[in-house]
């Protein structure tokens, strides 16, 4: 039986994030600041992943335990010569947090002792699962 589920990405886990990272052809690295438009460079981040171009996406730890996610603003619209940057974690990293949320989903059924299959179909992740207890 099939659902359909919508999931909210709120960065927890570490791991998870540098799986999505390596799907995406990216590296997720420890510490670092950020390069914003005209080679601003921002205050450290606890992670970041460097992109192609002149812009990065860094990740801040917050009192609550999760991870913001800090990047110039032109970068999530694609302004600004930011496009490649852009292309690899998708619009308002929508394919970074879609890769987050696939490698939490793994991580848990794997846990679980379930079996995950992915089919990418037009842009969406369909997971089916099996077994487990």
């Amino acid at each position: 039986m099939s659902h359909l589920a919508t999931v909210t990405t709120t960065i927890k886990d570490i791991q998870a994030l540098k799986d999505a990272a390596r799907a995406l052809g990216l590296e997720l690295l420890t510490g670092g600041r950020v390069r914003g438009y005209g080679g601003t460079l921002y205050e450290e981040t606890d992670y970041m992943i460097k992109l192609p171009g002149s812009f990065d996406i860094g990740f801040r730890k917050q009192s609550d335990g999760t991870f913001a996610m800090e990047s110039d603003g032109g970068l999530m619209h694609g302004w600004y010569n930011s496009e490649a940057g852009m292309a690899k974690i998708g619009r308002n990293a929508g394919r970074l947090k879609q890769e987050y949320a696939y490698a939490v989903l793994q991580a848990e059924a794997r846990r679980k002792g379930r079996t995950v299959q992915r089919q990418d179909v037009d842009g969406r992740i369909r997971v089916t699962m099996s077994g487990g207890r």
